[in-house]
């Protein structure tokens, strides 16, 4: 930073000085400390700024995202118009900004880690030592991750494995999955997208992706937005697509380690993986949640392709985003699509309410927040051993409320989906169907079965699903 001053002294007049050292005073006490090399940079040089070239990339300032350049030239112009002085305009603003500070910038909309943004608003003396022990922790863990996936990629080359339906239990092997949500697609969609399009509200289709870091491929759920049930509840799907993937996809491990984002954390996985090991589909569950900001992941490489491909691609129907994912990788096919039903109502991934189910059998598990790392024996049915994080010491917890009495293994009744309503069928037919291709008309937009008019209170691009998908006009 003092070297870029110091150019500015050299080069430019006061004023343009006044802007320089308004950045840098802005930077110093806005920026946020994100997941960067900087991080990498700390942990090799003993917490100590690198010599030589590094210096200046290690003083990168990230500001948040929603700090953009007429943002903070605004805030500039005010602060300079109440000294009394005249502030720059906005294009020589920019100007000094990306040719002197490049190192001042604003990060791109990301998960930002609680820990790493609460350390970076701590003073420099009592931040070094905390922020240094926070990343050797994330780094124990994201190590050990690597070398799981590691060890599963060379079980997977020695035993020639696929995803494909295999017996549950049928391998003495261990095998690595990462699962997570991905933002939603609109559709239809065209490279050139017609600009009235902006402005309303195309057909939904959800993205939720199960990895296998062995491989590495992905199975990629599309979940059409009559697909979601209502209320929207994210616990039951990701139970509802990970036992499919499991039936359909997995590779017959007996041992299973799952990795996954902070934000997925819920108890409706530790009843199903407890349900799972105790009638034995797995001998061993290793869950690990990883915090945000240090959560990267398999499906958010494979979910980048898809999205990248997305863009370029003519789509008009489920079946079209079906193709993209498929030609996301069209060499390696890494990316399997898998629909979970049909803009006609067809289910494909039949859905069970598993939390209602097993709730009455389970116990809710204590200061749940505090823990990140979770496991599973089929020898000790019920107990999940729980660790704050990969050095810290277990804490065993029996989650089933009588160890005599456990849940079945079957039973389960399947819910069906609720379907688009009445109101959203209506906005689709009259506002999105015009901007589909004549074959797909009918398949994305088709007409509602029902044109009666909603209630009071109701508008036409409402949402909520309180009708179901076979409703008949009466």
């Amino acid at each position: 930073m003092n070297a870029a001053l110091e150019e500015f002294r050299r080069t430019k007049n006061e004023k343009t000085l006044r802007v320089a050292e308004f950045l840098v005073n802005y930077a110093e006490a806005h920026a946020v400390l994100l997941r960067t090399n900087t991080h990498r940079l700390l942990l090799h040089h003993g917490g100590k700024p690198p010599p030589g070239p590094g210096y200046e990339y290690f003083n990168t300032r990230k500001l948040p995202c929603s700090f953009n350049t007429a943002t903070v030239w605004r805030v500039y112009k005010h602060a300079a118009e109440k000294l009394g002085g005249r502030a720059v305009n906005l294009s020589d603003f920019k100007r000094v900004w990306q040719r002197f500070l490049p190192q001042i910038s604003s990060e791109e909309p990301v998960d930002l880690c609680f820990w790493c943004h609460h350390l970076a608003q701590l003073p420099d003396d009592m931040r070094g030592d905390a922020l240094l022990t926070h990343l050797d922790l994330m780094n124990a863990e994201k190590s050990l991750y690597q070398e799981t996936n590691a060890r599963c990629g060379r079980t997977c080359e020695e035993s020639r494995l696929s995803l494909a339906p295999s017996f549950p239990a049928s391998r003495n092997i261990t095998m690595s999955y990462s699962f997570d949500f991905a933002q939603q697609l609109h559709y239809p969609s065209e490279p050139q997208q017609p600009g009235p399009l902006y402005f309303l509200i195309p057909r939904k289709c959800l993205l939720f992706g199960v990895c296998c870091g062995g491989m590495p491929k992905q199975v990629s759920y599309l979940i059409d937005e009559g697909m979601m049930t209502a209320p929207w509840e994210p616990t039951t799907h990701q139970i509802n697509y990970l036992h499919h993937f499991f039936l359909n996809y997995g590779v017959g491990e007996t041992r299973v380690d799952l990795c996954t984002s902070e934000e997925n954390k819920n108890h409706g996985l530790l009843e199903y993986f407890a349900w799972r090991t105790m009638h034995g589909l797995h001998q061993q569950v290793e869950l690990h949640f990883r915090p945000a900001g240090h959560d990267a992941s398999g499906p958010d490489a494979l979910f980048g392709l898809v999205k990248q491909a997305f863009r370029r691609t003519r789509v008009q129907t489920l079946a079209d985003i079906a193709g993209v994912v498929r030609d996301s990788t069209p060499q390696k096919q890494l990316n399997i699509p898998q629909l979970v039903g049909e803009e006609d109502g067809t289910i494909l991934v039949e859905a069970y309410n598993w939390h209602e189910r097993l709730c009455r059998y389970f116990r809710v598990f204590p200061h749940f927040d505090r823990y990140r790392h979770f496991s599973f024996d089929a020898r000790r049915p019920g107990v999940v051993t729980a660790k704050a994080h990969c050095h810290a010491e277990p804490f065993e917890f029996q989650l089933l409320c009588s160890p005599d009495v456990q849940p079945p293994a079957g039973g389960f009744s399947v819910q069906d989906p609720p379907g688009l309503s009445v109101c959203r069928q209506r906005y689709l037919f009259e506002k999105v169907r015009e901007f589909c291709s004549e074959e797909a008309k009918d398949i994305t937009c088709p007409p509602p079965v029902t044109w009666a008019y909603p209630p009071v209170g109701r508008c036409a691009h409402d949402v909520r699903r309180d009708t179901l998908w076979r409703t008949k006009p009466h």
